[in-house]
């Protein structure tokens, strides 16, 4: 079966709530203040990682039992679904969990209790019977037989979730490199492994390529281009060149130290589940956040990091957010879905919520509609920006553009119009041009506006056509018709045309109230956005997306170059 969750309960301060790791996410960060029971998970995480086939088995201490009751075992929830490659008769069971003893040998008889295995009706139980074992597939036929058959079938589900536990590593919080001959997670030996990935020996070559890794990680995060690293023969120091300097890891602030350390542990394994505690000990924000996404977008490893940073809180569908908070002794944990679970993390940290809910850019647009095509345009060139923290799209609506400024001094004639930039300051304006040709003027309220930005070196786009629909591909309007079947005739689609006469021109059924873009904008951008691919991006309208990315999120072009 394919592993979905592993969780802990009943360890340490962890009570009778598991912490469930959701197996889907490459990243899992656990926050929460200091003494709140996340270190105690990533221990827990170790533990479970021993229940693998043929894995060195630790007694449990007096300590690991939550409160120290020896009523109450640690306990290990697994839950996974059935895959393609296996009987199909356990294919067809869905989803199921089931709970072990955490200090049990992985070769020693662990019987889970028939409700502590969720999900298994009448159906699944016979599904899975006959799946285990052909010749043990039998149906129940009394309450006393099925209890025994359940534990016999919840100890075939341990078995095989079992297998598929990743294997764990652990990177502690305390980190300094140090030149001994064994390598550790915490920096011991890292100068003899580097040196050994940067002259591997004959059929490792492999190893190369993680030394360039390291390297291409250094420039990102330093924003450095040209910076490299060697290992000189004597494999006593790092060097750290930047053309024409050459200097040893000491000359070197803490956190290359950290950005070193950390790369090198992340990428020495493959496909298995790392702890980080604290990774942003010594890290600059920005770097924090660019570490963030190394680990998302360089490495094929899942990732379980214990964080104080609102700079690494950031839920989305690739980062599980999960915060931990100690009652009355009792490790409670809540998964970080909603602005008011953010809210609650933040207030446990004593953040500002600005610190964690404002965007480092803010795109002001029209309404709607244009949000809906310029978030698709981006997510298709730029795909690593992330809505939410990257950029924002913010609404002016087009009949109060009159009463928006981009300046950024207080002048008397402006005193009474909204001061953009006093929401965001790394803002840009994106404005329809209104033409109904190529000569007709822009009006005063715009070309105040455009001349705001260039003084307060504020990004602004005019669209080169009427409106932004302007720039959508007649493909895409035509694919987003015959969904529907709507389409009648070919879409036109001229620079200076309204669009809602071309749409209703070629739309069987005009007449139709919800077939009225003007009326219906946001409707049926959405239609529209899902059938944009990058082929109907046009080379004009790339470049108008490329200049708007370098003016709100340069840091993200020197990562594309690189």
């Amino acid at each position: 079966m394919k592993l979905t969750y592993i969780g802990i309960s009943q360890f340490r301060s962890i009570g009778s709530t598991p912490v469930m790791i959701d197996l889907s996410k490459k990243i899992t960060l656990l926050v929460g203040q200091n003494d709140g029971g996340k270190s105690n998970v990533l221990r827990g995480l170790e533990r479970v990682s021993h229940h693998r086939p043929n894995c060195q088995h630790t007694p449990l201490q007096p300590i690991d039992r939550h409160k120290r009751s020896t009523e109450t075992s640690p306990l290990i929830h697994l839950a996974g679904v059935g895959e393609e490659n296996e009987d199909h008769r356990i294919q067809e069971v869905g989803s199921l969990s089931v709970i072990g003893n955490l200090g049990a040998k992985p070769d020693q008889e662990n019987n889970p209790k028939s409700d502590e295995i969720e999900g298994l009706n009448a159906d699944k139980f016979n599904q899975l019977a006959i799946g285990f074992s052909e010749t043990s597939g039998r149906r129940h036929s009394s309450d006393a037989e099925r209890t025994a058959n359940t534990i016999w079938i919840g100890r075939g589900l341990l078995t095989r979730l079992s297998a598929r536990i990743p294997e764990f590593h652990f990177i502690p919080q305390f980190r300094r490199i140090e030149n001994t001959d064994k390598y550790s997670a915490n920096g011991s030996g890292i100068v003899k492994l580097l040196a050994a990935w940067q002259h591997p020996e004959i059929g490792q070559e492999n190893l190369k390529t993680k030394f360039d890794r390291v390297e291409k990680l250094l420039r990102q995060l330093l924003g450095r281009p040209e910076a490299s690293l060697e290992v000189p023969p004597s494999q006593d120091k790092i060097i750290v060149r930047d053309d024409p300097m050459r200097l040893p890891h000491e000359s070197h602030g803490t956190g290359v130290h950290q950005l070193i350390i950390l790369a090198i542990a992340v990428l020495s394994q493959d496909n298995v589940l790392f702890g980080i505690e604290e990774p942003e000990i010594h890290l600059h924000p920005l770097l924090q956040k660019r570490f963030l996404q190394f680990l998302l977008h360089e490495t094929g490893n899942r990732y379980v990091i214990t964080t104080h940073s609102p700079a690494l809180i950031a839920p989305s569908e690739a980062v599980d957010v999960i915060h931990l908070k100690m009652v009355d002794g009792v490790t409670i944990p809540t998964r970080v879905q909603t602005d008011a679970a953010s809210l609650a993390v933040l207030e446990d940290l004593g953040i500002q919520p600005s610190d964690l809910l404002q965007a480092n850019s803010v795109i002001w647009v029209e309404g709607p509609s244009d949000r809906i095509y310029l978030k698709r345009w981006i997510e298709i060139l730029h795909p690593r920006l992330v809505e939410g923290i990257d950029f924002a799209i913010m609404f002016y609506g087009g009949r109060l553009l009159s009463h928006l400024s981009m300046e950024r001094e207080e002048e008397a004639e402006l005193r009474d119009l909204v001061k953009l930039l006093r929401i965001n300051q790394r803002s840009a304006l994106v404005m329809d041009s209104d033409r109904g040709d190529s000569k007709e003027a822009l009006n005063d309220t715009k070309k105040r506006l455009i001349a705001e930005c260039e003084r307060n070196d504020v990004h602004c786009w005019v669209t080169d056509g009427r409106e932004i629909e302007n720039d959508l591909a007649a493909r895409t309007v035509e694919a987003a018709l015959t969904e529907h079947d709507l389409l009648e005739g070919k879409v036109a689609i001229k620079p200076f045309v309204k669009f809602d006469g071309a749409m209703a021109r070629a739309v069987r059924m005009p007449t139709k109230s919800w077939c009225d873009y003007s009326k219906h904008k946001a409707a049926w951008a959405h239609r529209f956005a899902k059938h944009i691919e990058g082929s109907d991006i046009s080379v004009e309208l790339e470049k108008q997306i490329d200049a708007l990315i370098r003016a709100l999120c340069p840091q993200n072009e020197r990562q594309e170059e690189e």
